[in-house]
């Protein structure tokens, strides 16, 4: 479900892109430290961006050193340092590979699928730990959208509001009294996104296996992204265009100078391309992006 919020590279300042790229060397860092080496390879690109805004919205600016890495081990590059921001973003990345676990194992069990389980069952401990409030926000909603699942409602909007609603919670529970309700709707619909994104995604094989998905059940005798792209390409636009309307005209009510220039490309050039990527006619699941 993760991995779809990302900036537009060719649209990005070099100090920009540098930056980012710290960012998300940073978390992989504090979650070695805090996860081990395997932890690693989840993190992702939506639980960068987390970082980055949350920290421009605290007005938080994030410290810059240099160091080698496993990938890299001779050539030093700038990481940013951990402080309780980050810190928090890896244990939330953890309860939202395990909120991802579950959700995978209730649409179709399998060995593949329990072993990932298990590797999460330690994590996933000390993660509630650390974050409780984040981690009941996720135990809720993941109640709310197996009920709403086994319901087999064909709406997207309905389908995606109980994870919306959840990182909404959690944008509130990082930011405190930096919280508003402009705040709210671009976390709400960042969320959508990922879950409009997935769906369109993983339609072929969510047809194939017979697992719930809004899109399948809105048009029923489509069974190939290809033709899913073909026949609903106008109403797809419209979702996706409605929900970067949503968030952009929240964005230009929020103040924010620390990573302005990341998160404005991500939200103003990013979110498009990467939904492009996934609806330009391509009948391919879209490849993820490495930057």
């Amino acid at each position: 479900m993760f991995g779809y919020i990302l900036p537009d590279k060719p649209n990005m300042y070099v100090k920009d892109y540098t930056l980012y790229r710290a960012y998300y060397c940073g978390l992989c860092k504090s979650t070695k430290k805090y996860y081990g080496n395997l932890m690693r390879f989840s993190v992702n690109y939506d639980v960068t961006f987390l970082d980055i805004i949350i920290h421009g919205l605290k007005g938080v600016k994030a410290e810059i050193l240099e160091g080698v890495c496993a990938l890299n081990p001779v050539q030093k590059k700038p990481f940013v340092k951990k402080d309780d921001i980050s810190a928090a973003m890896v244990h939330l990345n953890v309860l939202l590979a395990d909120f991802k676990s579950r959700d995978d194992m209730a649409d179709a069990p399998s060995g593949k699928k329990r072993l990932v389980k298990r590797f999460l069952k330690r994590k996933t401990i000390k993660a509630r730990q650390a974050l409780p409030e984040e981690a009941r926000i996720l135990d809720e909603t993941y109640i709310k959208q197996q009920e709403f699942e086994r319901q087999n409602i064909a709406s997207m909007d309905r389908a995606a509001d109980a994870f919306s609603v959840a990182m909404r919670q959690i944008f509130k529970a990082q930011l405190r009294e930096k919280y508003s309700d402009s705040v709210g709707v671009i976390a709400y619909n960042l969320a959508k996104f990922v879950y409009l994104m997935d769906a369109i995604d993983d339609f072929e094989q969510d047809c194939a296996r017979g697992e719930y998905n809004a899109l399948r059940l809105m048009y029923k005798d489509i069974v190939t992204k290809r033709e899913l792209i073909d026949t609903a390409n106008i109403t797809l636009d419209e979702m996706v265009n409605g929900i970067l309307a949503d968030i952009r005209e929240a964005y230009e009510q929020v103040e924010i100078t620390i990573n302005e220039g990341i998160v404005t490309n991500t939200l103003w050039f990013g979110l498009r391309a990467r939904a492009q990527s996934i609806m330009n006619k391509e009948c391919t699941k879209c490849q993820k992006v490495r930057f």
